[in-house]
């Protein structure tokens, strides 16, 4: 789908208007086919689908573009704004994706209140590519540090590619740890292009930008503000297949990126920690109330995501799964259910039970086993520890 340079100024603009998000903007573009019909078309019946003016106050600021909001939609002040953006998107060749369009990042596209523009700038590859979302605290502990390193090295051999924020903490770890092994990493910002943040991450656009770049809704002059990050967390969450948290506190902002996850139906996976340990009560939660699947190493990933057949995989995953190895139990899995010798003979039940059934909500398989949920969520727990099954969003399970 190619968009004319009018189109691509009338979509800028837009995009500008103080209080239209994603879904208005939308609905805008189904009703008038383009933005610019919308401009074109009868200020009247165009100021219908805005907000009202009593819901926009004089002098808010525009967190898209960071300017104090004029009263009149159709002032000049927009269209400015629109022309100067394209021309620094021209001049800085800088990658603009419309929503519509067949260059849009394709899961993203699947999220329902996705930007309907989204700027990239460096060696954006994701088509037929494995997206992993990587989040966590700005305070990461010396764990976290080597838990996401040593992930890094062991997700390698899949050629992945690595989503953050580009911010403090897990962020900037798993960005430099997928740079030292060769992965492309993108960082998803809260801020234009004509600014850092976090300044002291100046040095590590380079490497990014070598083989990755960076993503952000928002217009180039727009600096940091606190809002933006929980609007640059749906970004993150809806680029990638899988989202894992390794460290976060019981309030952190990664955990409303895992909440982001589920709710566009994505894998979320938590790496647990001690109960002791501020910056693992977050995961712990997450974990506990079956809204992320445990992970202690890529296995878990892996496995969980369906990934495992690649070649010479299971060498770079620190030993075998089960009696078969990874390469086995992937293999084992597509013939006939996997029964292990520690398995209880409850255990045994149920998951003959989900290999024959597949992917079933709690409550229906304590229904059809005849069994009460504290018998069974115990039981899946410890399935999912032995890597027999795998919790999926909305309280279902399948049996691996």
């Amino acid at each position: 789908m190619k968009i004319s340079p009018t189109e691509k100024k009338s979509l800028l603009r837009l995009h500008a208007l103080p209080g239209v998000g994603a879904m208005r903007a939308r609905k805008i573009l189904q009703e008038f086919g383009t933005a610019t019909d919308f401009f074109q078309s009868s200020k009247d019946y165009a100021r219908s689908f805005l907000p009202s003016l009593e819901q926009r106050p004089l002098g808010r600021m525009n967190p898209k573009t960071g300017l104090g909001d004029p009263v009149d939609y159709w002032s000049p002040t927009y269209k400015d704004l629109a022309q100067r953006e394209y021309e620094f998107i021209e001049s800085q060749k800088i990658q603009m994706y419309y929503y519509q369009s067949d260059s849009y990042p394709f899961y993203l596209k699947q999220a329902a209140d996705a930007p309907i523009l989204l700027f990239g700038k460096g060696q954006l590859d994701l088509e037929h590519k494995k997206i992993v979302a990587i989040v966590g605290t700005r305070k990461i502990s010396a764990y976290g540090t080597q838990f996401c390193k040593n992930l890094m090295e062991e997700l390698a051999p899949l050629d992945p590619v690595i989503v953050s924020g580009f911010a403090l903490g897990v962020d900037i770890c798993a960005q430099r740890a997928a740079v030292e092994v060769g992965l492309q990493t993108i960082g998803c910002l809260a801020h234009g292009f004509k600014h850092v943040y976090p300044k002291a991450h100046r040095g590590d656009i380079k490497p990014v930008m070598q083989k990755g770049g960076f993503f952000t809704e928002f217009f180039s002059g727009v600096p940091a503000l606190q809002g933006h990050f929980v609007s640059r967390n749906r970004v993150i969450a809806g680029l990638s297949q899988a989202t894992i948290v390794i460290e976060s506190a019981k309030q952190g902002g990664s955990l409303h990126t895992a909440q982001l996850a589920n709710s566009y139906n994505r894998s979320v996976f938590a790496v647990p920690g001690r109960s002791t340990d501020r910056v693992s009560e977050g995961c712990n939660d997450l974990i506990k109330h079956l809204k992320a699947q445990m992970l202690t190493s890529a296995r878990d990933l892996i496995l969980s995501m369906n990934w495992g057949n690649h070649p010479n995989l299971s060498l770079h995953l620190g030993g075998p799964i089960g009696h078969e190895g990874l390469q086995g139990a992937v293999q084992q899995t597509s013939n006939a259910p996997r029964i292990e010798a520690t398995q209880s003979p409850e255990e045994k039940q149920l998951y003959e039970f989900l290999f024959t059934r597949g992917e079933m909500h709690v409550d229906a398989i304590a229904r059809a086993l005849s069994w009460k949920i504290n018998q069974l969520l115990p039981s899946l727990m410890k399935m999912e520890l032995k890597g027999m099954v795998r919790a999926l969003p909305g309280k279902k399970y399948e049996a691996i």
